[in-house]
């Protein structure tokens, strides 16, 4: 399944916040797309997530999503969890 990164910020030459998208028919900006978030480097390794938007097919487009981040050379990513009230800290490894 297809996933894209989409640089918004850059500093120094380098990406630092990213739109990340990922889909059964999402090849490039614009197409449909089962996620979408936001993707901000927190150090070389680790990618914070934020705002994920997730519908149909999301496992496969999380699985994709995954693949990208490697490729861009995260080894980590880490975002928080909300549900029923409460709030955690996740970390995953890549």
């Amino acid at each position: 399944m297809p996933a894209t990164l989409q640089p918004i910020v850059i500093v120094g030459g380098q990406a630092c916040t990213w739109i990340a998208r990922s889909g059964p028919d999402h090849a490039k900006y614009g197409d449909p797309y089962a996620i979408a978030c936001v993707v901000v480097r927190v150090s070389d390794t680790t990618a914070r997530v934020e705002a994920l938007t997730a519908g149909g097919n999301s496992a496969r487009a999380l699985l994709a999503l995954r693949e990208v981040l490697r490729g861009v050379g995260f080894s980590a990513v880490e975002w928080e969890r909300r549900e029923a009230g409460t709030c955690r800290a996740v970390r995953v490894s890549l």
